[in-house]
């Protein structure tokens, strides 16, 4: 797949988009699908966006190609806010209902839109409905954009492994399909059941039996995408379609691979050279994409979670403060958290000493043993941790009831 251009970009996101994700001296393309979940769940699908939620939508934007984004994936109903994606890297996907979309087409300005799409995304269904002539026939807009984008269409196959992929890519259909249009990419889509340690040989097949760039697609649903799109770089696959937070977290079936998640494993595991995106703006993607989905992600979600720094425990206490790469394999401020310490009943003295020199109290060791029985007490009591302001209160106590 071909790189991303900034001729048609706002001049105030033109440095941004030129950013680049590279694995072994490749360029990644990364296809966002958030949009089109955005928009399905939306109540407000066929109304106006407010002006707050299409500030929302522009900023979204801006920031997740500031993480690494090339193209953004949209369809029917992103039509709603489409002036908010106007001038960026656009792949429209063809929804399921074929029929829909080719009835309400004129209504909604489809075609004008896709006309702006560096792609088509047609699922293979209904690139094979449409392949019979007189179904051809009747869809006039259909056929003048699959000649339009010839070389720019991708084919989305929906599989659970690659030996259903393997039938589909040596049918009839597909033949005609492969005749009927110029396939640019081939989306391998869902992949459930397949295992790793057979990728290369089964990657390798499907290169055989295709002539054209591979994107990768799979499904969530075991919570494994983000490893099997990582071992599938290995064997060149060329670009991923992904989605912020893998997808709406109640919809498991049409999760795929998370964004935050394979872009920084790309950088921490694989360590590219080149530019590195800024993967500081995630705190504010997530309550963005929170704000106009009203998905709540889980606070231990990895990357993304709120909760992911936090600690307690007084080995980890202990380790972090020696080396924070004991327990950590970056740093919070490299995705905008902040590290927290918690005081509960696992703490331990280290813990405790952290506070202490943080608030410059000086206390003793038997002042401390007896705060820490306190703390403890206390959290086992109301069957959370200690607040700071409460903390505070017990470390005033103790220091009263046990003077030095």
């Amino acid at each position: 797949m071909q790189r991303k251009s900034v001729r048609n970009t706002p001049k105030d996101l033109q440095r941004v988009v030129m950013m680049t994700i590279e694995y072994k001296k490749r360029p990644i393309t990364i296809i966002d699908r958030t949009f089109t979940s955005i928009s399905h769940v939306n109540s407000k699908l066929h109304s106006p966006y407010t002006p707050l939620e299409r500030a929302q939508l522009r900023d979204l934007v801006k920031m997740l190609i500031r993480v690494g984004v090339d193209i953004f994936e949209i369809n029917q109903r992103t039509v709603s806010f489409m002036q908010e994606l106007h001038g960026f890297p656009l792949a429209y996907r063809f929804e399921d209902d074929y029929q829909y979309n080719a009835r309400q087409s004129n209504d909604y300005g489809i075609e004008d839109i896709i006309k702006n799409c560096q792609y088509l995304i047609i699922p293979y269904h209904i690139a094979g409905f449409f392949i019979q002539e007189h179904h051809l026939s009747e869809h006039h807009l259909f056929a003048q954009l699959t000649q339009r984008y010839r070389n720019k269409i991708i084919i989305e196959c929906n599989v659970a492994n690659f030996q259903k992929l393997q039938v589909i890519l040596m049918s009839d259909q597909w033949r005609s399909i492969s005749r009927q249009y110029t396939i640019d990419v081939l989306r391998i889509r869902g992949l459930s059941q397949i295992a790793v340690p057979f990728l290369t040989d089964e990657i390798s097949q499907i290169r055989e039996l295709v002539q054209c760039s591979i994107d990768w697609c799979p499904c969530n649903s075991s919570y494994s995408a983000t490893a099997i799109t990582i071992e599938a770089l290995d064997y060149t696959v060329d670009s991923i379609s992904t989605h912020f937070n893998g997808g709406i977290s109640d919809t498991v079936t049409d999760t795929t691979t998370p964004l935050e998640e394979i872009i920084m494993a790309i950088h921490y595991l694989k360590q590219p050279k080149g530019i590195r995106p800024d993967y500081s703006v995630f705190p504010d993607i997530t309550a963005l994409y929170e704000s106009l989905t009203g998905d709540r992600i889980n606070g231990m979600k990895p990357i993304i979670g709120k909760d992911i720094f936090k600690y307690e425990s007084g080995i980890h206490a202990d380790g972090i403060a020696k080396n924070h790469a004991t327990y950590e394999p970056y740093a919070p401020e490299v995705v905008g958290n902040i590290r927290e310490l918690y005081i509960g009943k696992h703490s331990g003295m280290k813990s405790l000493t952290s506070f202490m020199e943080k608030w410059k109290i000086s206390i003793t060791h038997d002042q401390s043993k007896a705060l820490l029985q306190s703390i403890r007490a206390f959290s086992v009591n109301y069957k959370r941790n200690v607040r700071e302001e409460e903390l505070f209160y017990l470390c005033h106590s103790i220091l009263k009831s046990h003077p030095s």
